[in-house]
């Protein structure tokens, strides 16, 4: 995984920078403002994003949650990478999704216990 530069703050990004990576992921549809920045913590220490929700009545996720692609060992750095920044982590985990009527994963989803902008 990726070293982080010197200087690199997450809760120093503008919301004018926050906006343009949450819509630079993809246009159609931007991150949500209350889970893109660890979206881009993840994502700049190089895991790979599936899907990411700020929670709450209409969402996805009844909590901000982002799921991701990590070996067994991976989802733990991602752990400690959201942690050393200071992230409200509620839970992480391993999850099978059923497709088509059949398990696919496991895929890694980290939750919080409120949003984060």
């Amino acid at each position: 995984m990726a070293q982080f530069e010197a200087g690199y703050s997450p809760h120093d990004w503008s919301d004018s920078e926050m906006r343009d990576y949450a819509a630079s992921i993809d246009p159609s549809m931007p991150v949500d403002r209350g889970i893109v920045r660890a979206v881009r913590v993840l994502r700049d220490a190089g895991f790979v994003t599936i899907e990411s929700c700020e929670g709450g009545e209409g969402h996805s996720y009844p909590e901000p949650t982002i799921k991701f692609q990590a070996t067994r060992a991976g989802g733990w750095h991602a752990l400690g990478t959201l942690m050393d920044y200071g992230f409200p982590i509620h839970r992480i985990g391993r999850m099978w999704t059923m497709t088509e009527g059949m398990p696919t994963g496991p895929e890694w989803h980290v939750t919080f216990w409120k949003r984060l902008d």
